[in-house]
């Protein structure tokens, strides 16, 4: 199973690289490259799909492309309150995109799906679907319907890419992995520059 909407606890059993090769096709040039093993280890840490966690930063970050993606690597719309827009506080600012995504596991699983007392206005009352989340997570009533709409999306490509796979489809997106992620690589170290 790759994902279960109504509990999101329910983990994928897509590797890292059917997420890669997913969200690769369906935005080829995006700023997720290489993060495939990051969504997984944080399914396992915080007990959240990692496929829901994809589709979730592939919406909130514009495929990792959003200004919140590539300045703060802010993957997740962390912190990135309607009323905080247009200022500096407007999205947590994260040193990776990988803390990023743990950070925002973390926060899902043992505050969302937890109870913690120090952030109980997250807590989704037992409720483990992703409209619960949603109603606490973003401020947008069709925020789960996207979030399952893309996720849908991802599941096709991995479903269709198990049954097509042959060893030069595999050679092929190997090598679009290893390009995007070169191309990736150097817009990060021109950004490094700059700041």
């Amino acid at each position: 199973m790759l994902f279960n909407s109504d509990n999101i606890t329910i983990h994928t059993d897509a590797s890292a690289d059917e997420l890669e090769v997913a969200v690769n096709k369906l935005k080829k040039d995006n700023g997720l490259v290489g993060l495939g093993e990051y969504f997984l280890k944080a399914q396992d840490d915080y007990n959240v799909n990692a496929l829901i966690l994809l589709a979730i930063a592939c919406l909130e970050s514009s495929y990792g492309l959003s200004d919140l993606a590539v300045r703060k690597n802010n993957l997740f719309g962390v912190d990135a309150r309607d009323s905080l827009k247009g200022t500096s506080q407007y999205g947590r600012y994260f040193d990776s995109k990988e803390e990023c995504i743990n950070y925002a596991a973390h926060r899902i699983g043992k505050q969302y799906l937890e109870k913690d007392d120090s952030a109980d206005w997250r807590y989704c009352n037992g409720k483990k679907d992703i409209w619960s989340i949603g109603m606490k997570w973003c401020s947008k009533k069709d925020w789960g319907d996207k979030v399952v709409d893309l996720a849908r999306r991802l599941e096709e490509i991995i479903i269709g890419v198990r049954n097509d796979h042959s060893d030069e489809e595999s050679e092929n997106y190997k090598e679009l992995y290893l390009e995007l992620k070169a191309k990736v690589d150097k817009v990060i170290e021109i950004l490094n520059e700059v700041e």
